[in-house]
């Protein structure tokens, strides 16, 4: 495109010279098999006279790019049919990869039987290639036809994000609808513009689910990967201040909760209402610090149940690929739970507290959770935990 532009037969003196080196060339290598001094190099004769014979025919080659693209158009007027190019996500692009594939568009647009149809966010092109100094009648005099697309439904994001967010997480079911259904209105919607959103934010979601499903409320981690998406500042805030939000740190509490709402404001969330209606739903103690409602008035054993970020034991997962070394997975506590006689699971429990003392408190802590999600205890359940309560104390 950049010879066609300055002109092609401007570079002609490099043909010559090369034609001129390649006929040399050829010479001394048809010599060099009949001198008995020259044992060594013979056999790089016959691959040398190769690359001359190949530089020759390239300096002999006069076609400029506007005879092969003249050529192109001849073939393609012949063509029974159209050719329809697309180019997708060109707001994507670096703004000089913006202008370079424009013009390369505008050289072509003129080929016979080619149609180009360029998918793009207006508002973004017309920004990178401002940082260009291209102003919008160069896109204008490109693009002839513009189809502009409706914004979508809300209604339909949503159903979108439902169906992706299903497909990624293998069916996995919110454990409280109500309480999905008012964080993803006021804490996750707000961010999600467009179905490219909603892309980013289930692709995030899958990875992170493959390593801990089962392991953390999808609720929570749904949330908590939306800001780290769309408001990275208030994520690095809550990421460095986890240890005091869930009560590992023990840090004087006077005061401090307005400290963190003053910090969260520091990070000028770009929806500020959505920012701290997400932080009061992942850690409700802070909610009136926020001035806003956490939405969740569930006690914190049923809470614990849900193995949301704001339990000490369960935080780190939500920060880390995997859940803490010392919390039981659920299927452990489910199976003691399942189990026709837990007795032989509360005695290895037992033996388990006499060498691991915070792993067997850990495990009761998520027996006693599960009691508060589940139904009432059966008989074997609590005959079980009373023949082992002496060894357990």
């Amino acid at each position: 495109e950049l010879s066609a532009q300055i002109g092609f037969q401007q570079t002609v003196w490099w043909r010559r010279w090369l034609g001129w080196g390649a006929s040399k060339a050829k010479w001394l290598f048809d010599l060099i098999p009949g001198l008995q001094y020259f044992d060594v190099a013979v056999p790089y004769a016959a691959v040398g006279r190769k690359a001359a014979e190949l530089a020759e025919a390239l300096a002999k080659d006069e076609r400029s790019l506007e005879a092969s693209k003249a050529a192109l158009a001849t073939a393609l007027r012949e063509v029974d049919g159209r050719v329809i190019v697309f180019i997708d996500d060109l707001d994507r692009l670096m703004p000089a990869e913006m202008r370079a594939m424009l013009s390369l568009v505008k050289s072509l647009g003129d080929l016979p039987n080619v149609i180009y149809v360029l998918a793009y966010d207006r508002r973004v092109l017309r920004k990178g290639l401002e940082s260009e100094r291209v102003d919008q009648d160069f896109v204008d005099k490109i693009v002839q036809v513009v189809l502009k697309l409706p914004p979508p439904r809300q209604q339909d994001m949503r159903e979108l994000l439902k169906t992706r967010l299903a497909a990624a997480t293998g069916g996995a079911v919110f454990s409280d609808q109500p309480r999905w259904a008012r964080m993803s209105r006021e804490a996750v919607e707000p961010y999600l513009r467009t179905p490219r959103d909603i892309a980013r934010l289930v692709n995030a979601v899958q990875v992170h689910w493959a390593a801990v499903a089962g392991e953390v409320d999808l609720v929570d981690l749904v949330t908590l990967t939306t800001l780290r998406l769309f408001e990275p500042g208030a994520y690095r805030l809550i990421e460095e201040e986890n240890e005091q939000l869930v009560g590992v740190e023990f840090r004087s509490r006077y005061k401090w909760d307005e400290e963190f709402a003053k910090g969260l404001t520091k990070t000028e969330p770009k929806v500020a209402d959505a920012a701290r209606a997400a932080v009061a739903a992942l850690y409700p103690d802070f909610a009136s610090a926020l001035d806003t409602n956490s939405f969740d008035s569930r006690d914190r054993s049923l809470r614990r149940a849900h193995r949301p970020v704001c339990i000490a034991g369960h935080h780190r997962a939500y920060f880390a690929f995997a859940p803490e070394a010392l919390t039981p997975r659920r299927a452990e506590v489910d199976a003691i739970f399942d189990a026709a006689d837990p007795a032989p699971a509360f005695a290895a429990l037992a033996e388990t507290a006499e060498e691991d003392y915070p792993r067997a408190f850990r495990v009761l802590e998520e027996v006693e959770a599960q009691l508060h999600r589940g139904p009432l205890l059966n008989g074997a359940l609590l005959s079980a935990t009373l023949d082992a309560s002496d060894q357990l104390l």
